[in-house]
């Protein structure tokens, strides 16, 4: 059970790095911002595709 928990632990943290990553690439790309708060992502920048 302990082993499990700790497997878990490993992966969320993991997950957590990765969609960090997505979302600054995603930042670099778009200028979008990722809103924990709110969960959701809040474009800073209205046209999309635009530097």
């Amino acid at each position: 059970m302990l082993i499990k928990q700790m497997n878990l632990n490993i992966f969320q943290k993991q997950l957590f790095y990765l969609k960090r990553c997505i979302i600054l690439k995603a930042n670099k790309m778009h200028g979008w911002s990722f809103d924990n708060l709110e969960g959701q992502w809040a474009s800073k920048r209205t046209p999309l595709g635009q530097p």
